[in-house]
This record gives C-alpha cells, sequence and structure tokens, in this order.
C-alpha cells in the first residue's frame, strides 16, 4: 500500500477475508484500500469522485450521506486505524462530506459533474459490502497505463505479512 497499489492491497485483503473471515480489522484495511481507489478516479482527470469516496449513489439524501461519513469515520480514524494510508483516506472522506452536506457545494459539484462520469472501474465491487448500490456501469475497466511500474509483490508480500501478524495477535 505504501506503493500506492491499493487495488492490489485490496485484491489480497478481500482473499484474506474469505480464508479467514474471523480476522480483526480486516474491515479497516478494506476501508482505505475502497476509499484511495475511489480517490484515483477523476472526473475528466481532474474533479474528484466524492460520492465514490463516501461510497454512496449520487440520489443519496442528506441523513444517508451523514451516516455513511460517521460509518468511514469511525473506521478510518487515525487513533483506531494504523494502517498505511488511514489518515490521508480520513482526510479524503471529511474533504467529501464537506462538499456533499453543504447543499449549495453539492449542487454546484453536481451541476459539474453530471454530464461527465468518472471511470468505469468504479462499480459496486469497490464498495465491497459498505453500499449496496452503486451508479456507474458495470463495464469493465480499461487497462490504465501506469506512470510507475508497480511492485507487486512487494505490496502483496507487505499485506500478507500484516494479515499473519493480525492472524497470530488474535491466536495469542
Amino acid at each position: 500500500m505504501k506503493n500506492d497499489d491499493f487495488e492490489g492491497a485490496k485484491r489480497l485483503v478481500l482473499k484474506a477475508q474469505k480464508l479467514f473471515p474471523e480476522l480483526e480489522n480486516i474491515a479497516q484495511l478494506l476501508t482505505v484500500c475502497n476509499v484511495h481507489h475511489c480517490a484515483k478516479l477523476k472526473f475528466n482527470g481532474s474533479e474528484m469522485d466524492w460520492y465514490g469516496i463516501l461510497q454512496l449513489d449520487r440520489s443519496a439524501n442528506m441523513s444517508s450521506i451523514k451516516k455513511q461519513y460517521r460509518k468511514l469515520a469511525l473506521l478510518l480514524h487515525p487513533d483506531k486505524n494504523k494502517f498505511a494510508g488511514a489518515e490521508a483516506a480520513f482526510k479524503l472522506i471529511g474533504e467529501a462530506n464537506a462538499v456533499l452536506a453543504d447543499q449549495t457545494k453539492r449542487s454546484l459539484y453536481d451541476m459539474k459533474t453530471l454530464s461527465k462520469t468518472p471511470h468505469p472501474s468504479n462499480t459496486a465491487s469497490t464498495n465491497a459490502g459498505l453500499s449496496k448500490s452503486s451508479q456507474y456501469d458495470t463495464k469493465p475497466a480499461p487497462k490504465l497505463a501506469r506512470r510507475i511500474p508497480p511492485a507487486p509483490m512487494q505490496a502483496e508480500q507487505k499485506v500478507l505479512n500484516m494479515i499473519q501478524n493480525l492472524h497470530q495477535s488474535r491466536l495469542l
């Protein structure tokens, strides 16, 4: 995750969740990955997908925005979540809440992004159980060009080590 390979880390976390469903803090790690993945998806390369970061539909009302923000804030708060990227994810959901909870800012944001759609890889699978709905197409994502070649083995090994440490600490 330190190499910004949150998509690869997310795949590993989902595998670990299937293998060891009793692992503690797996939801926190998965939430960090989801928020950072959505943060990389931009409208026309510049505008953040605030709905995706909070894992909401565009049709979400104010109470569901508030509820989802609180849920994510509890999972991502730096005092409770020590995973790499948790603090940055916490700041991102705060920014998303600031835009979407203010009716004026939300209206301006919706007008700017209404005709545009973010990258199609932001589907319901990104939400991994945190939200049941998605406003995006479920077409497969095209391959993205990467600026820096990822080091998947390094990222996978780090996530596996974290999962093993969590599993061992729970056994002790």
